[in-house]
């Protein structure tokens, strides 16, 4: 690894949430689904979907999983969707448009709890009121 890569592996973790990170992922997987104009582009947009889904599923299937259970359920279920439809898209034309939905979900819900996150912060004021 050059020393600029090094660095920037270095420095990214330092500023970005990993909700920030996994937003990031899954707008340039939608960009690579969106854009791909030849069958090569598309099975390597669809690859890049299963890799992104595929560590998803792995982080939801961890003990130490911190989502409450009915949300975890929910997003082993959409993981477990998401990676058989890119599977079958990869084999024959079928449209992109629910994975890019699906991924669209999920940025909107990451960057919504990024949003409370940060509006729910404490300030470490108080004030009293009567």
């Amino acid at each position: 690894m050059n020393y600029a890569a090094s660095q920037y592996q270095t420095q990214s973790g330092q500023y970005l949430s990993s909700r920030e990170i996994e937003a990031m992922a899954f707008r340039h997987i939608n960009a690579l689904m969106t854009q791909a104009k030849t069958a090569q582009e598309r099975h390597d947009a669809l690859h890049q979907n299963q890799k992104l889904w595929s560590i998803f599923l792995h982080s939801l299937q961890r003990t130490d999983c911190p989502l409450e259970p009915i949300l975890q359920k929910d997003l082993l279920t959409l993981s477990t969707w998401s990676l058989r439809h890119s599977n079958e898209a990869m084999m024959r034309p079928l449209s992109l448009a629910p994975l890019i939905d699906i991924n669209n979900d999920m940025i909107a819900g990451l960057s919504h709890a990024q949003q409370n996150a940060v509006l729910h912060q404490p300030t470490g004021r108080l004030t009293m009121t009567s």
